[in-house]
């Protein structure tokens, strides 16, 4: 029972048709880029914002576009918003363990406003810097 098994271990590349690319190996192959979706702007409405106003205690378990039509049915002072959107990211500010964050709501016009409010509370309020630059 002493027999010699033999295993041809060559590899023959592909041979490439007159219409296909040829042939790259793995570790050459480019990546088609991904874009990540980015983050609504406010930009993308009609109408540029002219003034933002941060709110805060705003409860994390709620949903923005409900935020916004609750802000805009019981608040009259405010005008018409343009967007809003969380000061930070929802995700971070759950990994945190808070309850409570505060979003930023843009407006067409600049508005003196102290307090909003939200479902029969009053939330504090302040203004939001639009043309700030980090350094």
């Amino acid at each position: 029972m002493a027999g010699t098994i033999s295993i041809d271990m060559s590899i023959t590349p592909p041979t490439p048709t007159p219409n296909s690319p040829a042939p790259t190996p793995d570790h050459t192959r480019r990546r088609r880029k991904t874009s990540k979706p980015s983050a609504p702007t406010p930009s993308t409405d009609a109408t540029t914002p002219k003034f933002g106003v941060v709110v805060h205690g705003i409860a994390l378990r709620k949903d923005l576009g409900k935020v916004r039509k609750w802000l805009e049915s019981g608040n009259k002072t405010l005008g018409k918003t343009v967007g809003i959107r969380w000061l930070r990211r929802k995700a971070e500010l759950v990994g945190e363990g808070k309850k409570t964050s505060s979003v930023v709501v843009y407006l067409e016009e600049e508005r003196e406003i102290d307090r909003v409010r939200l479902g029969g509370k009053l939330l504090r309020t302040t203004q939001y810097e639009l043309d700030r630059r980090r350094k």
